[in-house]
């Protein structure tokens, strides 16, 4: 599966809306430490709780609340449903859609945004993600079958401002040319509209020299 599946089921999983095997093999890639899907499960989580404890509570119809009441596990109508923010989301979310309290769109949270490299033509078809926040200039990089590095050869990954280059970091991949790195803090005044990722000297450049395998606008 690639990376962009699993942060779709991220945000699914975040939600409560993953079951049965789904679940398992998210929680196993989240058993590998993901740094990428852990931060958006988090903040997914974070963001649906803030959202549900600002709604302002009323009282629905008898008969949708029944409806609703019945179809989250059959409580009698004059029980009182007891939300748990601990629990899978769904369930509240589920129940306020279904009284028809709540249409929601989920979207990235806080702020982030995830921006899909691609590759340059006349390179191997790799891939790789930054989760960028542009409010606080930094992010994370994770990537997919990026051939093995020579020795003494680096990947570097560059942000670029204004078709500017900055170095945002060096990085190795394992066997499958996966690899996850954070991105370091970058300047705040510059406006980031591109990262890029090229095969530099071992310790990188302060200025791209070699060839670029993938690139993406933010």
């Amino acid at each position: 599966m690639s990376h962009a599946a699993w942060l779709e089921q991220a945000e699914l999983y975040a939600a409560g809306a993953l079951d049965g095997v789904d679940v398992t093999q998210f929680e196993a890639h989240l058993a590998q430490r993901c740094p990428l899907c852990e931060a958006l499960v988090r903040e997914t989580r974070e963001a649906l709780t803030a959202m549900l404890r600002s709604l302002t509570l009323v009282k629905p119809p008898a008969q949708a609340r029944a409806a609703v009441l019945n179809a989250i596990g059959g409580r009698g109508v004059g029980a009182a449903p007891r939300w748990s923010l601990t629990r899978p989301l769904a369930w509240g979310m589920g129940a306020l859609v279904a009284a028809g309290l709540l249409v929601a769109v989920l979207k990235p949270p806080s702020g982030m945004m995830v921006v899909q490299l691609n590759p340059m033509p006349d390179m191997p078809p790799a891939s790789a993600q930054v989760m960028w926040d542009p409010k606080a200039s930094r992010g994370i990089l994770t990537t997919e079958r990026l051939p093995m590095t020579p020795e003494g050869q680096t990947y570097q990954l560059w942000a670029l401002a204004g078709g500017v280059p900055m170095p945002a970091g060096t990085f190795s991949v394992d066997e499958q040319g996966c690899a996850q790195m954070k991105v370091p803090r970058l300047p705040s005044d510059k406006r980031i509209d591109t990262f890029a990722i090229t095969m530099e000297p071992a310790g990188g450049m302060p200025q791209p020299s070699g060839p670029m395998y993938l690139k993406g606008s933010v």
